[in-house]
């Protein structure tokens, strides 16, 4: 008689992989009129159908741009390959949109889908944005003491909310589009190069923006963790952090930034201030 961790084990690959493994079917005792593997298949189809619905609801936009049917063919490979490893739903999904761009070039009836898997990443983007941890309130007037001082290095500190995207197709325009049910048969699919933002700025409701690639560049720096010194003297040549005051005041106008830290120049102690 295996123990109470070894059943659960076998029921836990039961789930993943669809079906029952005999050694689990034969300790299962389900009603007289079913069998031990149909009683097992509840559980199995109410743990897939659990995560192909949060999928649904991550990716409304992905699935109008595929179909239903084909979404839920998508769907069902993602599922097989990646189980839930949170107790939390709302972090199920996070890699779709990296799936979607393993597998779609794969498969000759989605040709025309190409940009599909940087919509998913989109989505994604916006609905980690919505869930996530809201910020504490901004000190201007602390920020811009130290931006004042030669003496100190700043290090700012992206919103929870962010997130950035790059992609060659205007997938913040398709997702809008479809969003508000606008996208028409005829639409015309621009390449180029986008830089997307994805926060929260007013109220609960992400917001998505397109930035210029300059832009996108010194976010995408602040979001590694460089510091406005090290960030001048790449983007400028210059180590004066007021070289990007435009750049600081447009990131914490759009709550991009929650806060900065500090430390003295030349020295490894951080002094550390949040705003």
């Amino acid at each position: 008689m295996p123990s109470l961790r070894e059943t659960q084990d076998l029921f836990a690959r039961a789930l993943l992989r669809g079906e029952p493994t005999p050694e689990l079917a034969a300790l299962v005792r389900g009603p007289a009129d079913r069998s031990a593997h149909d009683s097992i298949a509840v559980y199995v189809r109410n743990y897939r159908g659990s995560l192909h619905r949060a999928l649904e609801e991550t990716y409304p936009v992905t699935r109008s741009l595929v179909g239903e049917n084909y979404f839920t063919l998508l769907a069902s490979h993602y599922i097989a390959g990646h189980p839930s490893t949170s107790r939390n739903l709302n972090a199920y999904g996070a890699r779709f949109g990296e799936f979607l761009q393993e597998i779609l070039p794969t498969r000759p009836e989605a040709a025309h889908l190409e940009y599909v898997a940087d919509v998913a990443k989109l989505e994604w983007c916006w609905y980690w944005s919505y869930h996530a941890a809201d910020n504490g309130p901004f000190d201007f007037d602390a920020l811009a003491q130290v931006m004042a001082s030669e003496e100190i290095d700043i290090r700012l500190l992206p919103s929870r909310s962010l997130s950035l995207i790059s992609s060659p197709y205007p997938v913040h325009e398709i997702w809008s589009l479809v969003r508000s049910g606008s996208l028409e048969a005829g639409y015309i699919l621009r390449r180029g190069d986008y830089r997307i933002v994805v926060s929260r700025t007013d109220g609960f409701i992400p917001r998505i923006r397109a930035v210029s690639r300059e832009f996108w560049d010194i976010l995408r720096r602040v979001v590694d963790g460089d510091s406005l010194k090290q960030i001048c003297l790449d983007h400028s040549g210059e180590d004066d952090p007021e070289a990007l005051v435009g750049f600081v005041a447009e990131a914490v106008r759009s709550r991009w930034i929650a806060g900065f830290e500090t430390h003295a120049c030349g020295q490894g102690g951080d002094d550390r201030e949040s705003a």
